[in-house]
């Protein structure tokens, strides 16, 4: 029999431990009933309501006495299993997305033979069953039977009956949970009898690092932040590795300095660490935005705080670790931003952080410029390296993508379908304005983004570009200069700072002139009415002229603006580009007679 088979074959069952939670287990129960072959429930309470619970779903009900040790009861409830794939929930857990619960699961473990744990997204809600403020991290809520049992008398964890190293994969967004007794848990009488059970255990099996984490934690949770810090550092200082809910042994440091009055410097310190170990959560970028705001360093506290809406937006939650990053937080960070843009007077970047905090607030930031159609736009050849990069860069905020080909003979055209993008042939004939003009004529977006295959916008900028955009829609802008940053491709040195309109919303009428060095133009001639944005909004990075490069190019648009200097009606348009260029092909003569 094939392995898919015998996966598709194997039992699976839910293990509970409870105490008096029925109408808890009642919700859990119903989640998880459709995707199991048997449940079993350990009541250490003999608690009625929880038979009675039990009996409308058919689980098998064992009775068990509260000996204070949660890996006893646990380990006593996967006694009775006889299933392959135990699923051992909490009773205030339950399965956000029940459906196709079982397929899943047997999906990963197909893909995953040799696993013992699957680790499960799990949402604690703080106020009702909001996201607005749910707080995630992982949890190991998926075993393989035989071979695994729990230890530790309170934050129990699973691990192998062989003591080798466990094999851990993590489950996405379809097997996420909810939380609903986490404040209960939080609560201070839940805290101090979680101390005490946890120093109880050290003395009965042996003080590890492991007891310091969740003892920082309970101290934290009584806000006793002195006593967090150095159970923290000895875990830090420890080769303990904690399983999903590493970084919020920093977030709890971070905390508890700020509360104890740390300077700035010191906590920007541990933040930095903190973010060299975990890059990817948006939670670190953001501590470090708040911090440089107590130092004055506003451009940097924004790049930070940018970068962390950014991750946030972004689909962190495929990350495998704890975060406090939630719509509240994110719409504090957005609020802080907006303040930060008043201070530095950029009002049309503090308008659209207004707008996005109240939408964070609303639960619906992915909304935010949703009405607006974006077009992206790129006259190209040769050029599939670059090109990637370049569409990499704007795809998430755009609606379409349309890419006029020149006459590539490289992977330029399979790159921009692979994005999505149609390609639209155009015999190349040295003049740029009319490639452009047949890229608009397919392009059906309100607004536009016209930008090269070897220009990209930068990492900490890209995530606002549709909202640099939806606050020049507001604003009744009708293009957009963007901060354009020249850099040597081979070797990163910075040629030129300047500004390039390279956003613009489409009209009728609106198109390109000039074979080279093209300008945009209105039906009747005018240029359109333009804003800069603000470098720290969005930036736009043009690797195209580095020095292997440039006299190539030169030579080419020197070609290019003779041509057109004899037949233009505006030639004096002509001259400037023409002096330039000679000046970077070295003929001072010609630059001269030009200038």
């Amino acid at each position: 029999m094939e392995y898919r088979e015998r996966v598709y074959q194997m039992r699976i069952s839910a293990c509970y431990i409870v105490k008096d939670e029925a109408e808890e287990l009642r919700r859990s129960l119903a989640s998880v009933r459709a995707a199991v072959d048997e449940i079993i429930v350990v009541s250490t309470a003999g608690s009625p309501a929880v038979r009675d619970v039990c009996t409308v779903f058919s689980a098998e009900v064992h009775d068990f006495a509260w000996v204070n040790d949660f890996s006893h009861a646990r380990n006593k409830a996967l006694q009775y299993v006889t299933g392959n794939i135990v699923i051992f929930l909490d009773a205030d857990e339950y399965f956000l997305h029940p459906n196709h619960l079982r397929e899943v699961i047997l999906d990963i473990v197909q893909n995953s033979p040799d696993f013992d744990i699957i680790m499960l997204l799990r949402y604690s809600f703080i106020t009702g069953e909001s996201m607005i403020d749910a707080q995630q991290d992982y949890s190991p809520r998926i075993l393989r039977m035989p071979g695994m049992h729990y230890e530790g008398m309170i934050h129990e964890q699973p691990v192998r009956d062989d003591e080798k190293e466990r094999v851990v994969v993590y489950a996405d967004e379809r097997l996420s949970v909810g939380h609903t007794g986490y404040t209960k848990e939080r609560g201070p009488e839940k805290i101090k009898r979680n101390i005490a059970m946890l120093e109880e255990d050290a003395a009965r099996h042996g003080h590890t690092a492991m007891h310091d984490a969740y003892l920082a934690d309970c101290y934290f949770g009584l806000q006793d932040y002195a006593r967090v810090l150095p159970l923290s550092r000895k875990v830090l200082a420890s080769d303990m590795i904690l399983v999903g809910t590493g970084s919020k042994i920093y977030h709890q440091m971070i905390e508890s300095m700020r509360a104890l009055h740390y300077s700035d410097s010191e906590m920007l310190a541990l933040t930095d660490e903190a973010l060299a170990k975990y890059p990817d959560l948006p939670d670190f970028y953001a501590q470090r935005g708040m911090i440089l705001c107590g130092l004055s360093r506003y451009p940097e506290a924004a790049e930070c705080l940018r970068t962390a809406l950014y991750k946030f937006d972004h689909g962190f939650s495929a990350l495998h670790d704890s975060s406090f990053f939630n719509p509240l937080v994110a719409a504090r960070v957005a609020a802080r931003l907006a303040q930060i843009d008043t201070h530095l007077g950029n009002e049309v970047q503090a308008k659209c952080w207004q707008e996005r905090e109240r939408a964070y607030m609303q639960g619906n930031a992915d909304e935010i410029g949703e009405d607006i159609r974006i077009s992206a736009c790129y006259i190209v050849r040769d050029d599939a390296v670059h090109l990637k990069k370049s569409i990499e860069s704007l795809r998430d905020a755009v609606d379409e993508l349309i890419v006029v080909d020149t006459g590539s003979h490289d992977d330029t055209v399979a790159v921009a379908q692979s994005y999505g993008g149609t390609v639209y042939e155009f015999p190349w004939a040295d003049d740029f304005a009319a490639a452009r003009n047949a890229a608009l004529s397919h392009a059906t977006g309100d607004w536009i983004v016209f930008i090269d295959a070897d220009e990209y916008f930068s990492d900490g900028t890209k995530g606002n570009l549709r909202t640099a955009i939806t606050a020049a829609d507001a604003e009744g802008t009708e293009a957009l200069l963007v901060p354009w940053h020249n850099i040597d491709e081979m070797t990163g040195e910075v040629l030129l700072d300047s500004y390039a309109p390279r956003i613009f919303r489409r009209r009728t009428g609106r198109h390109y002139v000039g074979r080279i060095h093209e300008e945009l133009r209105d039906a009747d001639g005018t240029v359109p009415k333009t804003n800069a944005v603000a470098p720290d909004l969005l930036t736009l990075v043009h690797t195209g002229y580095s020095a292997v490069l440039t006299r190539e190019k030169g030579e080419r648009n020197l070609r290019i603006l003779l041509a057109e200097l004899d037949t233009t009606k505006e030639p004096e348009r002509i001259w400037g580009y023409l002096a330039e260029t000679y000046d970077n092909l070295g003929d001072a003569y010609h630059a001269e007679q030009y200038a």
